[in-house]
């Protein structure tokens, strides 16, 4: 008699797919693939490769762009010093020519032969203008006691979400942003900026930056392009009287902590 007869079904030798052997040979049955994960001897989940990068870049040659780990805001490079006063403000307009975006710090000098209470407020406004629509990104008032250094100084990443956070929104490749820091209160400080061409770099209109980012699935770079022009807007307070010192070649604003997405 054959097997059959007898009551017996012939099964397919299926195959237990593993890391080395991941072709699993006919349909399992979820009790079964559950021991197989049990045992050690599925396929490990498939892991994608950071699908963003995160670093720096930069619109004065005294900072490099790139990775996070290299902290470009340390060298001592912003040789101009002001006191802001309540009302004034300074901004820039930045467009990431290449990828979508999310803006998490912006540079200021720390305080130049002066340290102190310094009193700021970062917003962002989805246009080449600043004061004329609501902002996109608005940190809120926020305050710090600024170091100092004598005569050149380095600088601080100033947050752009309430309670020194950092802002999660994703911005649009080719959609010009105008990144203003506005001064609520008269600073104690007086913070250091960038001045092109003194003898410590220059200003890079068009600037790019090659940022690499490891992750459990591997590795992803990306290089993203810049595109850096002066600001205008409408001067009614708080955006009273500036930008103070800011424009497409000068100022703070000279150095941003980017995620930058694929």
């Amino acid at each position: 008699m054959s097997a059959w007869g007898k009551g017996f079904c012939l099964m397919p030798n299926y195959r237990i797919p593993n890391n080395t052997n991941n072709d699993a040979n006919g349909a399992w049955k979820m009790n079964a693939v559950q021991r197989a994960r049990a045992g050690g001897e599925w396929v490990d989940p498939y892991v994608p490769p950071p699908q963003s990068v995160q670093g720096w870049v930069s619109r004065y040659s005294g900072w490099a762009s790139g990775n996070l780990s290299t902290y470009p805001a340390n060298n001592m490079v912003n040789a101009n010093s002001v006191y802001p006063q309540n009302g004034q403000f300074d901004a820039v307009t930045w467009t990431c020519t290449s990828h979508d975006w999310t803006l998490q710090t912006v540079q200021m000098g720390h305080g130049r032969n002066v340290g102190g209470s310094f009193y700021f407020r970062v917003t962002v406004f989805a246009s080449s203008s600043y004061n004329t629509t609501t902002p996109v990104i608005d940190s809120g008032n926020q305050s710090m006691s600024m170091g100092y250094n004598n005569n050149v100084t380095n600088s601080v990443g100033l947050p752009t979400a309430p309670g020194w956070g950092e802002s999660t929104l994703v911005l649009s490749q080719n959609q010009p942003y105008t990144i203003a820091i506005n001064y609520w209160a008269n600073a104690v400080a007086q913070p250091g900026y960038y001045y092109s061409g003194n003898g410590y770099g220059n200003a890079i209109l068009q600037p790019s930056a090659t940022i690499t980012t490891t992750g459990a699935g591997g590795s992803t770079t990306i290089t993203s392009n810049w595109q850096i022009t002066s600001a205008s807007g409408t001067n009614t307070y708080p955006y009273q009287s500036g930008p103070i010192t800011a424009s497409n070649y000068n100022g703070p604003i000279g150095l941003l902590k980017v995620l930058v997405h694929l």
